[in-house]
């Protein structure tokens, strides 16, 4: 059986965001859900700059400056349905010529509940799934844990969606 979020679930982004924009972690974000091709939510909230209040819109162009390159990146999906993920993507970019997939820690998610052993778990698979390169902004050992690092991270900020 296929199912959609629903407005409230979707509302939750909308809410977690504002948080963080409150809280001065972040001066804004564009984010998009789409499912199977179709455009679920899509809401630009907070500022493109901060000092002069220009606000962020859903076309807004994000220009990476070649001191402001990503070192590594990860992005979470995860499906959660009564306690235990039942769905689960997991990419890492920065860490190889295309983003990537870690098969391994989306496995150690699947089926299981999402306590904190197995988030760890998760997160050392990522780490051991990708092989960066060093270069003049990091050295591979460092991407890999930080892959670790912001993989646990982005599996429980994905969680506070299911909370």
């Amino acid at each position: 059986m296929k199912r959609t979020l629903s407005a409230d679930k979707l509302q939750m982004i909308t809410q977690h965001t504002q948080e963080r924009i409150d809280r001065g972690e972040i001066s804004g974000s564009v984010s998009l859900v789409a499912q199977d091709g179709k455009l679920l939510y899509a809401k630009a909230q907070g500022y493109a700059n901060y000092t002069r209040k220009v606000p962020l819109k859903t076309d807004t162009i994000f220009r990476l400056a070649s001191m402001t390159k990503p070192i590594i990146g990860v992005a979470v999906k995860i499906k959660v349905e009564d306690g235990v993920c039942t769905d689960a993507r997991i990419a890492l970019g920065a860490v190889a010529a295309t983003p990537v997939r870690a098969p391994g820690a989306e496995e150690a998610l699947i089926g299981k509940e999402l306590t904190d052993e197995v988030i760890v778990k998760a997160s050392e698979e990522a780490m051991n799934s990708c092989h960066p390169i060093s270069d003049i902004r990091a050295s591979a050992e460092y991407r890999k844990d930080m892959i670790r690092v912001f993989t646990k991270r982005a599996i429980k900020q994905a969680m506070e969606c299911y909370n």
